[in-house]
C-alpha cells in the first residue's frame, strides 16, 4: 500500500496510540475533505484502498472535535473511527531532509510538536533544508539556515493564524451548532465498509517502512 496524500512525516513521528483512522468515499467529497483539513492546519495521512472507492485517513485523536467542526455534524456522524491494535512508538526523535551538521548559518526555533510536524511537511514540499528534534510530546526544535529563517517564520505564522481561526470558530460551534456543507455525499456500501482493523494497521506499518526507505 502506498501513501497517496497527507503528511507522512507526522505519521512516522507520531505514536499509534495518539491516532485514530476513518474512511470516506473517494472522489470529489474526499478532495474537499483534504482541502479543508489542509486549510485548518490539521496533520493527517491517507491513501485510497485497492478498489479506489474508499479513502482511509489517520489523524490525531485529539483533532476529532476539529474534524467535526470543519466537515459538519452530518458527515462526522457517518464516520466510524478505529484505533490501531499494533503498538508503534517512534524510535527516533530526529526528523529532517538535511543533517544538522551540514546546515550552514544555523537558526533555531521552538514550536509545539504538532505544529513542527506540519511545518516539516511544508518545508519538505518546498525542498527547503531543515533539521528537527522532537523534544517531548509537546515540543520540538527546528533548525534552518539563516537564509530560510524568514520562510519558516512566515509559514508558522500563517498556520498559527489558520489554527486560531478554527479555534475561534470552535468556541462559537460549542455554543451554537453551525451548519456545514456535507463532505461525505453518500454512505459507504457494506462492501466498502468491510475494510478491517488489520488493513488499517498494515497501512500504518507500510507508511512507516516507506518513510524509512526514503531517509
Amino acid at each position: 500500500m502506498a501513501i497517496t496524500y497527507g503528511n507522512t512525516i507526522w505519521n512516522y513521528a507520531t505514536n499509534n496510540a495518539d491516532k485514530v483512522t476513518f474512511r470516506v468515499a473517494a472522489g470529489k467529497a474526499c478532495d474537499e475533505l483534504k482541502k479543508r483539513m489542509d486549510n485548518s492546519g490539521m496533520n493527517y495521512c491517507g491513501y485510497n484502498d485497492n478498489s479506489g472507492k474508499v479513502a482511509v485517513f489517520a489523524i490525531n485523536k485529539s483533532d476529532k472535535d476539529l474534524l467535526k467542526l470543519i466537515i459538519g455534524d452530518k458527515a462526522y456522524n457517518n464516520l466510524e473511527f478505529y484505533k490501531s491494535k499494533i503498538d508503534y512508538i517512534p524510535k527516533e526523535n530526529k526528523i529532517g531532509n538535511t543533517e544538522y551538521k551540514y546546515m550552514p548559518n544555523k537558526c533555531y526555533f521552538y514550536f509545539n510538536k504538532d505544529l513542527a510536524l506540519f511545518l516539516a511537511n511544508q518545508l519538505a514540499q518546498q525542498n527547503i533544508p531543515y533539521s528537527a528534534v522532537i523534544r517531548s510530546e509537546k515540543s520540538a526544535i527546528m533548525t534552518v539556515s539563516e537564509e530560510n529563517a524568514a520562510v519558516l517564520l512566515n509559514l508558522a505564522e500563517q498556520i498559527k493564524n489558520n489554527r486560531l481561526i478554527f479555534s475561534d470558530e470552535f468556541k462559537k460551534y460549542k455554543t451554537a451548532s453551525a451548519k456545514k456543507e456535507t463532505i461525505v455525499s453518500q454512505p459507504l456500501t457494506k462492501k466498502e465498509k468491510s475494510f478491517t482493523e488489520s488493513n488499517i494497521a498494515a497501512f500504518m506499518a507500510q507508511a512507516i517502512s516507506n518513510d524509512k526507505q526514503k531517509q
